[in-house]
């Protein structure tokens, strides 16, 4: 005959009901919301956005700006931009020539080098990711561009998306590869911009990414920013590397590299 328990027994048999639904219950409050939520990509050159709800690229309308090089020169850059943090992004996509072929003598990188860092020195992209004329401080600034070019000769040039770009169009041969150039951009005393930049060295572990597993998602994108500015050979349209076709064309110091061209086409640049 089975014994009834007593009135402790069942006090005590509640009391143990009672804590093991507050355990599973706070432990289901605690897990849940970490196993909704995504891991964050590493932030790449091509992304470097930490931002966990930052705004995707595919969701920014484009933006264009005409710059004239010299006498003749003519480019429209496309881009798109948005606020990151504390630093305004802006993503180069593609440079046309506005008055083909007047300045095909130029490399597929020289026009890239030369069109953005002439954008940026006279103010063309405008507020608020360049301080205007009479502002105080300094303004952080991404410039994310591809990292190896390619002038498009003909319509059917390559069996991907671009084909519709008229010839004459610069853009990347590898949406997957970009360099950044980090740039903090200031007002001088005669009130023209300044640009600052940052050792490329360093952009990694600025943007909390460190080398991890081989062949993890963490591993590939450290070895993307350390990468970004050494030597490399560029497939042209995920096909053999043809010389001369794809051009990298990333440089350190962005704004070095424009002074240096200005100063060696100058001349050519400017004839009458």
């Amino acid at each position: 005959m089975m014994m009834k328990p007593t009135i402790h027994e069942r006090i005590a048999s509640r009391m143990l009901r009672f804590v093991m639904v507050a355990i599973v219950t706070v432990t289901g409050m605690m897990t849940s919301p970490l196993m909704a939520q995504e891991s964050p990509l590493p932030p790449t050159p091509c992304d470097p956005c930490s931002q966990t709800d930052r705004t995707p690229w595919a969701a920014i309308a484009e933006q264009s700006v005409t710059v004239t090089l010299g006498s003749g020169c003519s480019f429209t850059v496309y881009y798109k931009i948005r606020f990151c943090i504390d630093c305004h992004e802006v993503k180069i996509d593609r440079i046309v020539n506005a008055n083909p072929p007047e300045c095909d003598w130029m490399t597929q990188e020289e026009v890239a080098s030369l069109a953005i860092g002439f954008m940026l020195k006279n103010n063309l992209i405008g507020a608020p990711a360049l301080p205007q004329p009479g502002e105080q401080g300094a303004k952080c600034l991404k410039v994310i561009k591809p990292r190896c070019w390619r002038r498009i000769v003909s319509p059917n040039d390559c069996p991907s998306a671009d084909g519709s770009y008229s010839p004459g169009t610069i853009v990347g041969c590898d949406a997957s590869e970009c360099c950044m150039n980090m740039l903090w951009v200031e007002r001088d005393w005669c009130d023209d911009l300044r640009f600052l930049d940052m050792d490329g060295s360093g952009y990694a572990f600025k943007h909390n990414v460190r080398p991890n597993i081989v062949g993890s998602g963490e591993n590939d994108a450290y070895l993307m920013w350390v990468n970004q500015f050494g030597s490399s050979e560029c497939n042209f349209c995920g096909g053999p590397i043809t010389p001369g076709k794809c051009i990298s064309g990333c440089h350190e110091h962005l704004m070095a590299r424009y002074n240096y061209l200005m100063q060696r086409f100058l001349q050519k640049l400017y004839k009458p």
